[in-house]
Parts: structure tokens; sequence; C-alpha cells
């Protein structure tokens, strides 16, 4: 499989910065490139041109790599940490991705809102969707991978939400992508 220049660049730099700023364990740094993979199987659920926020980017999972391949959308990337996020601009400088931004500082505090909202690690469906509510457009999908109690997950959220609409897709990798939809 070839892979894109612009991931193997930021994959470089994910290495090149990850001791200095304490960016991801010795562990996430042999997997990257499963890492990069994984953000991949998100691309086909954001529409197109979309605007897309992305919770909790860390060192830029699933964001750079979907700003890589989807240049048609704009993408903020938000980051509370502050390392983290500084190397999310160079990133984001170094790849030349003029639709990418970052926002480093608490979701709660951004005052936009998003066609669709990314995320990797953030607690439940109940906990994103809360922490994300203020940020959705009227129309809006929000993305994100669960293991193997989605379907439960997904259920009970879906119970306390029944406006909402929510799939989820079996990936190659037996991870599930569970996609919520609201609005108009």
């Amino acid at each position: 499989m070839t892979i894109n220049p612009q991931l193997e660049i930021y994959s470089q730099l994910v290495r090149d910065y990850s001791k200095v700023l304490d960016l991801s364990s010795p562990k996430m740094l042999q997997e990257f490139t499963i890492g990069i993979e994984r953000s991949q199987t998100f691309i086909p659920a954001i529409p197109e041109k979309a605007r897309v926020l992305d919770i909790g980017s860390g060192v830029g999972l699933p964001a750079i790599p979907i700003a890589i391949l989807r240049p048609d959308i704009q993408i903020t990337l938000c980051e509370i940490r502050q390392k983290r996020a500084a190397f999310l601009e160079r990133s984001v400088s170094q790849l030349k991705l003029n639709h990418a931004t970052v926002f480093q500082g608490d979701v709660r505090k951004l005052e936009q809102t998003f066609d669709c909202i990314t995320a990797l690690w953030v607690g439940n469906l109940e906990q994103l969707y809360t922490l994300a509510k203020h940020c959705l457009a009227p129309t809006w999908s929000i993305i994100t991978r669960k293991g193997n109690d989605a379907s439960i997950e997904l259920e009970l959220f879906l119970e306390k939400h029944p406006d909402i609409n929510g799939t989820i897709q079996l990936l190659d990798d037996g991870a599930n992508l569970v996609i919520l939809r609201g609005g108009n």
C-alpha cells in the first residue's frame, strides 16, 4: 500500500516531536500507522464541504489524516493541552493545511457551529454529545469509533434522545463506527 506523502510527513513530525513534547507513548508510536488507517474510516461518513470539529485532537488523530485526505472540508482541531495544541499548529502549518485551524482550549468555550464532529477517546456517547451540542449546526452528525459495547451504548443514548438517529458500521478491524445524526 502506498501512503500519501503528506501522511508520511505527518508521521515523521509525530516521531520527531513525541519525546520532546510528551505527545504519545512508545507503544502508540509503534502503532501510529494503524492510527492513521483507523482515522481514514471516518472519511466516508463526513459530508462534502462540511465544517468539521475534532474534539480532543491530541496528536492529530483522526483530524490530521482527515484534513490531508479531504481538502474540501473546513476542519477545526480542538485540544485543551497547550503542548499538543502547539504541535498541531506546527503540523497544520508544515503540511500547508490551509483549511484546518487549531483551537487551544476547552471545547465548551468554542463559539462556532459545525456540521460534523469527530472524536476519539472522548468518553461515552452521552458525554461526547453533552460536550458538543452547543457547537452543532441545525443539521449535524457526530462520528466516533467504539468497541464491542457500541450497540448497548448507542441504544442507551437513543432511549434518552429519541429525536436523534444513530447507526453503527462494523469496521474491518472489529471496531464500530458510530454515527449520530440530528437536526432538520
